[in-house]
């Protein structure tokens, strides 16, 4: 459980490191470190309880876009100040080095299967943001009116 707990800290230490790099300010850049940290929550979670990498993947993405979508909707700010630092912690950056590391190495069918869980991942962050942010905005314009 520590070990979780612990991830999630450096997960939004990273966000809050890259929201500094993005230059970020004041509560904003606190906000947007926690988005890294729930982001990375979501994706322990449903990894722990159903053991599929994708698919959490997909959750942490989608929970990330919620949350920056209604921090930055509470705050009046671009959703951007808070969705793209809290989406580094679950980029998928160990799969692509070990890809190109096993073509290298010249285990092509390793890094072949690895490209292509690379590339699955990247396409469920995709679609978890998308998924997420069009959801939240019908429901929001639902409210609206």
């Amino acid at each position: 459980m520590t070990g979780m707990v612990l991830q999630v800290v450096y997960a939004a230490l990273g966000s809050l490191s890259f929201g500094l790099l993005f230059n970020v300010r004041g509560l904003a850049l606190a906000l947007s470190a926690l988005g890294g940290g729930v982001g990375w929550a979501a994706y322990l979670a449903l990894f722990a309880a159903t053991g599929k990498t994708v698919l959490s993947f997909f959750v942490g993405s989608a929970a990330i876009s919620i949350y920056a979508d209604s921090v930055a909707r509470a705050r009046r700010d671009p959703v951007t100040i808070y969705l793209v630092p809290a989406l580094i912690p679950i980029v998928p950056g160990s799969g692509m080095y070990y890809t190109v590391y096993e073509f290298l190495s010249g285990n092509t069918e390793r890094a072949v299967s690895l490209l292509l869980e690379t590339f699955s991942i990247a396409i469920a962050i995709a679609l978890g943001i998308a998924l997420a942010s069009s959801v939240y905005w019908l429901v929001s314009r639902g409210k609206r009116r």
